[in-house]
């Protein structure tokens, strides 16, 4: 269906008025069709509507082409433009969208990310937990330092943890050991939470949570320890970066559980039956895992 909407809209696309353009991005997004032709012809058709689309068809352009993973240097070149001086018009989720559809197409723009760091800190308390997770992993993403930002969701974001999914608390973790800027609070919170809910965290979770808590130095074992429990049995899950970045964050941890988990001979025979496809950052990471 899909690909004949395609066929027929590819010669009409000057027809589409700029609701018309968000909704047909937004569809194909959402039930995850590649377009890549279609989506480069609305590219350039919704630069001649910039100044038409509210805030919440900004927020779902951005994400469509995110969610499809479709860069669009100009057009988000535009957008960043034109969304920075209008920010006070988004809902959280929108303003939350937007950073988190520049951060995974790896495009970045100081200047609205500036904005969106000021906006988001005066309504903090309005961003629900995905919004709070999404925003603070894409200024980490594009290595974007908010420290004030930082600061403020620790301070909103620590008596609400309990409410984060593991999704959420994985990426927040990893948000704040990459931005280099940890919050001892709340990863004492993010440990005790990892510990009750770990059986919820997939692989990919898992490992970030341990590569964060060991990145910032986290005291405790107790992290640890539990991965440790639940990760062997579930190893053949795991990524090579999933796996490189636990044994990284073992290493550097150096707790009692570490060595279980480290000198498994499962742990090491995965490592070796697919050295082949480690790449080079996580040889490195594999090499300092053999030193330990």
């Amino acid at each position: 269906l899909f690909d004949r909407i395609t066929e027929v809209a590819l010669p009409r696309i000057h027809n589409f008025n700029h609701q018309g353009i968000t909704n047909t991005l937004w569809a194909y997004a959402t039930l995850n069709h590649s377009s890549p032709l279609l989506f480069n012809k609305f590219a350039e058709a919704a630069l001649l509507h910039i100044h038409k689309f509210n805030s919440q068809d900004i927020a779902n352009i951005v994400w469509a082409f995110a969610t499809l993973h479709h860069s669009s240097p100009r057009l988000f070149n535009r957008i960043a433009q034109v969304t920075q001086h209008r920010l006070h018009e988004f809902e959280p989720q929108g303003i939350s969208n937007t950073a988190w559809a520049f951060a995974t197409l790896c495009h970045p723009s100081p200047p609205l990310f500036g904005k969106i760091a000021e906006s988001a800190l005066s309504r903090l308390h309005d961003f629900n937990s995905q919004a709070i997770a999404n925003t603070i992993w894409a200024f980490a993403t594009l290595d974007c330092p908010s420290p004030e930002l930082f600061h403020g969701v620790a301070e909103i974001a620590l008596p609400r943890l309990d409410k984060f999914n593991s999704r959420e608390i994985s990426n927040t973790a990893w948000a704040y050991a990459s931005a280099g800027h940890p919050s001892h609070q709340a990863f004492d919170k993010i440990g005790d939470i990892s510990v009750r809910q770990i059986q919820e965290f997939n692989s990919q979770e898992i490992a970030k949570t341990a590569w964060a808590c060991a990145t910032v130095g986290h005291p405790s074992s107790k992290p640890f320890d539990t991965i440790t429990e639940v990760a062997l049995p579930r190893l053949l899950e795991f990524s090579c970066r999933d796996i490189t970045n636990m044994l990284w964050a073992y290493a550097v941890s150096n707790f009692p559980s570490n060595v279980e988990f480290g000198c498994n001979s499962t742990v090491v025979n995965i490592v070796i039956s697919r050295f082949d496809n480690f790449d080079n950052r996580h040889l490195g990471q594999l090499h300092q895992w053999n030193l330990w």
